[in-house]
């Protein structure tokens, strides 16, 4: 499963968040947006690579569900309805930005909005695809109840949720999970590099 946004609102989000968390004022907007890691980063997930076409098969050979963050109630209560019916839909918003301003300035600035479309075209492409094919067929397979359901969902069932869980996961996260995952791949690739060096 996987969740998209608008992918020129994501990509102006991606970097004020840069500059907000990361504290990397010396990287000006146009040296960020020629990075490839900065360009169709939804498509390059995805797919692996930065051709929508690729991430598009990717998401109908797997049978991949696929939310939309503009409609999220809505996709959290899709995921849990038709994949997950044991899923804990509550939760409350985190890592919201204090201000969206430098954002807005790169969205509402047609320079750097012409930037934003050309660096994401593909992620486009794909969001475009998964808004008129994907979703709509989530929304059918779940029936016409769906806005009743998300209705209720957002009167009150999101109450509940436990911020005690979110932080243990955090701290598993960073001293369990990640450890194991480096011990891990240091032992997967011992064998190659020494098949390599010796």
């Amino acid at each position: 499963m996987t969740f998209l946004r608008e992918p020129i609102a994501l990509c102006a989000s991606r970097f004020q968040y840069r500059l907000d968390h990361r504290k990397r004022s010396d990287l000006s907007f146009e040296e960020w947006i020629q990075k490839d890691w900065a360009r169709n980063a939804q498509t390059q997930r995805i797919g692996g690579t930065p051709d929508a076409n690729d991430a598009i098969a990717v998401i109908g050979r797997k049978n991949m569900f696929v939310g939309l963050t503009e409609a999220f109630d809505e996709s959290l209560f899709l995921l849990q309805a038709l994949r997950a019916p044991d899923l804990d839909i509550r939760y409350a918003p985190v890592n919201v930005a204090k201000s969206s301003n430098i954002a807005k300035d790169l969205l509402a600035d047609e320079r750097t909005r012409g930037m934003l479309v050309e660096a994401n075209r593909a992620d486009l492409e794909l969001y475009e695809h998964v808004k008129r094919e994907v979703f709509p067929a989530q929304q059918r397979e779940y029936g016409p109840s769906l806005p009743e359901s998300v209705g209720a969902l957002r009167e009150g069932g999101r109450s509940g949720f436990n911020r005690r869980n979110l932080a243990m996961y955090g701290i598993k996260q960073r001293w369990l999970l990640k450890p194991a995952m480096q011990l891990y791949r240091r032992r997967a690739t011992r064998g190659v590099v020494e098949a390599l060096v010796g």
